[in-house]
């Protein structure tokens, strides 16, 4: 080996160091960076080798691979937000209606239907067909009481029923009274009274009476003969079915011996009537009479209807009032 040669090796030899070290900073740097570990440390090395050939004086070789032992840094996984769990919502459940004890309710005026003309000093009848629709059941202790208003001679109690009533149930209950002597409308109040004393009437708080109402007519010197009633048994006929009709006559004014003729039509536009009643004898003033038939049935049904009745339909009585001969009551006939 030459002298120059010698010379040439002693300079390489701190260049080489320097190399070394400037590679040991660079892999440091590589490690704690961020960015791309791979490419910093290939490109350190090719440089470094570059260097050294071409300081020595020898040939460029392709540079080695860069270490495999340097792991790049990596993200903590990222995690799927918890799916939240379904509230589930109550309904609530119904509270059930309690049914009280006692409770009546209005089926229908039986009898003396509200606004019907009586002479003064008439004893007559009310009836009123009621409903058990309580919860306990109507015994032979239950009574019907006077509430207030025009009492009509009523009695303080009537007994309601000898048997017993069950919830839903209906019952006929009836009580005699007198016209006041006076003319005029009069109307009283009545309610039921169970066996331990409690009063009760109809409607949702049992607390409401109902009625009987009539008119009292003073009595003239010429006749006044008027229908007052019409009473069907059952008071909702059925199509075809037989149904007994009542009809009740009255002279609200002064006697008559002349006779006269009553008719009853089922319906108002009937084109004939379904009985007709000769009354030969007349009626003294205030007297009533009361005639009944057995019709065999309406031919159809209807959701309402108008039955008539007419009094001295051919208008043989002269009467102090001849516009008040005609009676009409509203009644459903079921299929």
């Amino acid at each position: 080996m030459s002298k120059k040669s010698h010379s040439k090796l002693y300079w390489l030899l701190p260049l080489s160091t320097l190399a070394l070290a400037m590679l040991a900073c660079n892999l440091f740097q590589a490690r704690t960076s961020t960015g791309d570990t791979d490419s910093v440390v290939t490109a350190t090395w090719s440089a470094l080798e570059t260097e050294v050939a071409s300081r020595a004086g020898g040939p460029t070789t392709e540079p080695a691979s860069p270490p495999t032992d340097i792991v790049p840094a990596t993200l903590p996984p990222t995690q799927e937000p918890a799916t939240p769990t379904p509230t589930q919502t109550l309904t609530p459940s119904p509270t059930a209606t309690s049914v009280p004890c006692d409770r009546a309710a209005f089926v229908t005026d039986v009898t003396v239907e509200d606004g019907a003309d009586f002479g003064p000093g008439d004893n007559f009848t009310k009836t009123w067909r009621l409903q058990n629709n309580g919860s306990c059941t109507w015994t032979s202790s239950y009574d019907l009481v006077f509430q207030s208003g025009d009492a009509m001679n009523a009695p303080a109690a009537v007994q309601l029923t000898s048997g017993t009533v069950g919830p839903g149930q209906t019952v006929d209950v009836s009580v005699n009274l007198k016209a006041p002597n006076s003319p005029g409308t009069y109307k009283g109040y009545f309610r039921l009274r169970n066996g331990s004393g409690v009063i009760f009437g109809i409607g949702p708080t049992a607390n409401v009476s109902f009625w009987v109402e009539i008119e009292v007519l003073s009595s003239l010197g010429l006749p006044d003969l008027v229908v007052n009633q019409i009473t069907l048994d059952p008071s909702t006929p059925t199509k075809d079915d037989p149904v007994d009709v009542t009809v009740r006559i009255k002279n609200n004014g002064g006697s008559t011996n002349e006779a006269f003729t009553v008719k009853w039509w089922p319906g108002e536009n009937y084109a004939s009537p379904g009985m007709s009643w000769n009354v030969n004898t007349g009626l003294d003033a205030g007297e009533v009479m009361t005639l009944t038939f057995t019709y065999p049935g309406y031919p159809s049904w209807y959701p309402s209807i108008n039955t008539k009745a007419t009094i001295d339909t051919g208008d043989t009585v002269g009467e102090s009032n001849e516009g008040n001969n005609t009676f009409l009551k509203n009644i459903k006939v079921d299929p």
